[in-house]
């Protein structure tokens, strides 16, 4: 008897494959997710950046209304979302 993948999978029973069908989907759900949050985060740390740099600019000259502009205009930084809501 041989050891390789086809002759294992020969040798399984239904639900043992159903199983490793679903825990093959899970993790390729599983990997999907993992490239998205890490995208995402990586596109919320560049809106970080950009906000607070135009906070500052804002900020430096007693500008409260162009803070809070440039605030609802960084839809996507964290950082924004909490400021908008303490500037307004």
């Amino acid at each position: 008897m041989d050891f390789n993948l086809v002759e294992l999978v020969k040798h399984m029973s239904v639900p043992v494959i159903l199983t490793n069908i679903f825990m093959i989907v899970m993790g390729l759900f599983a990997l999907y997710i993992i490239f998205e949050r890490y995208a995402t985060f990586k596109k919320a740390t560049t809106e970080n950046i950009g906000y607070v740099h135009a906070l500052r600019t804002a900020l430096s000259s007693r500008n409260m209304d162009a803070a809070l502009q440039q605030a609802q205009a960084h839809t996507k930084s964290p950082i924004a979302r909490v400021m908008e809501g303490a500037l307004k």
